[in-house]
């Protein structure tokens, strides 16, 4: 059992956060933590033809509730007229896009009808929760942000006022105040409403128009960009309402400081170490620092919604951008992750430019955003759990994206205009984002410093043995250059051409024959000459030893030579797992090649296994063939040992391959298990 979860951790994590995510779906989809909405008022439809009217009464809703519809009147601003019947269109305002340009919204808060049934019931109820100290009922209201200038009246009062609306004369709307409006200038903030209703006996309350208060709210958007409220306005005692908003900010506000400054050390750590490794986990912070900001600012007073509203869209789409970066997933040869996150960048596009469109176009936006938001989510959860299963990613790094992709699936589906219906329980999905990214980070950046500390603990042994190899290695190519050089290339040189005009010259076949043969066999010493001089090149290099992805040199060298391998009927295949080991990569690629080379040439195999696994000690590469293997009383890293029985090369290759990895503090090793030939490559860990 204790292997199976070390096996599939990574696995385990990614089915754990899956559920907890559906979890707080749940939450979010059946309302935990929203206030509910509070009924249209039945009996007001009768003054309205039947028709309903954006009301509520005091005894329909129990605590805090959300005003979910209003009355529309679109290029017109409605007298704000008390005792009489809000304008315009019934609508719902969680759905509900309004034209750009100006409009009006009008609801109704409502008292007790003194013809319900129970209403003395209802009454006293209503008394024991909503009585003030002046013997009157008092309700709270709460408008969110109205894109993105307005007038908000209470009967006919002028309540409060956000940017200003062009060409605005007040005192064509109420005749106590005669200012004026010049020109349209953007500006939202939240709005509280204190709405008094009679309440010292439930006699002479009156019926309907005569005891409701009309709240009416005229809005001006910025030329053709949205217009209207953002969200829904909410409902209840001052307590209630005013903690629920509270709460919010709250939570957006923390939210916001612990991103930020994680953003900016582990920015300030990234420049400290000169690395850009972390910058898909910094563009996920960054996306939930944005985001919530956003929503802070937009909850309160700003003059500036259309540049917020973008920058929250813009946070939202990083949150997705980053884990189609992370995942690197390839299909063959074929880099998918380019792709998906070329998708993803055009999705970015689209969230930025979604709030300073005309409503038409942000519809079809909107569209094309859940389409493709839907299909980049899928992606992301599909490639994280495929690897967790295959075990190619760590346990941290696979709670990151299955995050990313539930919560950037969601936000379309909620409500279109709602600023707050989604905060609470989606910020929860924020906050496990953003411990999951510092976790991600803070894991990646001890990695780091292990690898500097090692590479610091090491570095006197690591120069007293390079200092070793290089002047092994320079003698030994000195020696060997010389003498091809001077002792052999010169002669065979020239009797390949004295044999070529000998043999040119020659009218008996069987001496023809003869002479055939020698060019063949001087062609063949020819060829291990210039073959000998090219190890010998090899042998000395001048790279670095860094840390590298072992799993990258492994795709580009099967890469390379699958083109070969199946020219010679032989399949090779590719194994890899999450590895990283100190090594010099290009060094790597010229011993891999080598030892792929001999298995095609010599080993007669019809499979090579190209894979990496890593213990606590080593990272280990296996290159194996299913061909016949080595002679039992050969060495075959002994200089000059080959196994090709009409001696066509000198048998240096393994022999170089040998001392490379030596040069690299490794080890190259030989086995033959179950009918496999395996050579071992094992490398210091990174």
């Amino acid at each position: 059992m204790t292997k199976f979860f070390k096996t599939h951790s990574a696995f385990l994590v990614f089915c754990a956060t899956i559920l907890v995510s559906a979890v707080i779906l749940v939450s979010i989809f059946t309302g935990l933590n929203m206030p509910p909405a509070a009924p249209l008022s039945e009996s007001w439809a009768g003054y309205n033809g039947g028709e309903p009217v954006a009301a509520v009464r005091i005894g329909d809703f129990d605590g805090l509730a959300s005003l979910t519809y209003a009355n529309y009147t679109a290029g017109e601003y409605v007298l704000p007229v008390s005792k009489t019947l809000p304008k315009g269109e019934l609508v719902e305002l969680s759905s509900h896009v309004p034209a750009p340009g100006k409009g009006t919204y009008q609801f109704v808060i409502s008292h007790v009808d003194a013809d319900a049934e129970g209403a003395k019931a209802i009454f006293r109820d209503a008394r024991e929760k909503y009585l003030g100290l002046d013997g009157d009922l008092h309700l709270t209201v709460y408008i969110p942000t109205v894109f993105a200038s307005c007038v908000v009246y209470l009967d006919n009062t002028i309540v409060d006022t956000a940017g200003s609306l062009s060409d605005y004369n007040f005192i064509d709307y109420n005749e106590n105040y005669t200012g004026k409006m010049e020109k349209h200038d953007s500006g939202t903030k939240g709005v509280f409403l204190d709405v008094k209703l009679y309440g010292r006996r439930v006699e002479g309350i009156g019926h309907g128009l005569e005891e409701g208060h009309t709240v009416t709210i005229h809005f001006e958007s910025d030329g053709n960009l949205l217009s209207g409220i953002r969200g829904t306005p909410y409902i209840g005692t001052e307590k209630e309402v005013f903690g629920f908003v509270q709460t919010n900010l709250n939570l957006s506000t923390a939210g916001a400081v612990v991103a930020g400054i994680a953003l900016g050390i582990f920015i300030f750590l990234c420049l400290l170490k000169k690395t850009l490794s972390f910058l898909p986990q910094l563009g996920v912070m960054t996306g939930v620092f944005l985001t919530c900001l956003s929503r802070i600012l937009l909850w309160g007073s700003t003059s500036y919604p259309y540049l917020l509203s973008a920058a929250g869209m813009l946070g939202i789409a990083f949150i997705l951008f980053a884990p189609t970066i992370i995942m690197r997933i390839r299909i063959g040869r074929f880099p998918v992750w380019m792709l998906l996150a070329a998708i993803a960048g055009v999705n970015v596009a689209v969230h930025i430019v979604m709030p300073i469109v005309p409503p038409a176009s942000f519809a079809a936006l909107h569209i094309y955003r859940i389409v493709i938001t839907l299909f980049l989510s899928a992606a992301v959860l599909a490639s994280t759990g495929y690897m967790a299963y295959k075990g190619q990613k760590g346990v941290l790094d696979v709670a990151l994206p299955v995050l990313a992709a539930v919560v950037s699936a969601i936000i379309p589906f909620l409500p279109l205009w709602t600023l707050t219906a989604y905060t609470m329980p989606v910020i929860y999905l924020f906050y496990l984002i953003l411990i999951v990214t510092i976790a991600v980070f803070f894991k990646e950046f001890v990695t780091a410093e292990r690898t500097s500390a090692y590479l610091t603990k090491n570095l006197r042994s690591e120069v007293a043995r390079r200092t070793e190899n290089l002047t092994s290695v320079i003698a030994e190519r000195d020696k060997i250059l010389r003498y091809i050089s001077h002792d052999m290339r010169k002669p065979v040189v020239s009797v390949k051409r004295y044999v070529a005009e000998l043999g040119s010259t020659e009218s008996d076949p069987v001496r023809q024959k003869a002479f055939k043969t020698v060019q063949q066999k001087i062609e063949t010493v020819d060829k291990n000459l210039v073959e000998l001089q090219k190890y010998a090149k090899l042998n000395f290099s001048a790279e670095k030893a860094q840390r590298i992805d072992l799993g990258e040199v492994l795709q580009s060298v099967f890469d390379a030579l699958s083109p070969d391998c199946e020219a010679n009927n032989v399949r090779l295949h590719l194994h890899t797992a999450e590895n990283e080991a100190f090594s010099r990569r290009n060094t790597l690629a010229a011993v891999l090649n080598n030892l792929i080379f001999n298995a095609l040439e010599h080993s007669g195999c019809e499979n090579i296994w190209l894979s990496s696994t890593r213990t606590r000690k080593a990272c280990r590469i296996n290159v194996a063939d299913d061909g016949k293997g080595l002679d039992k009383n050969s060495a075959p890293f002994a200089p000059y040992e080959t196994g090709n029985p009409q001696g066509e090369n000198l048998g240096l290759g393994l022999y170089i391959c040998r001392d490379l990895v030596h040069d690299m503090g490794g080890e190259l090793s030989y086995a033959r298990t179950d009918g496999k030939t395996i050579f071992t490559i094992s490398l210091p860990p990174a």
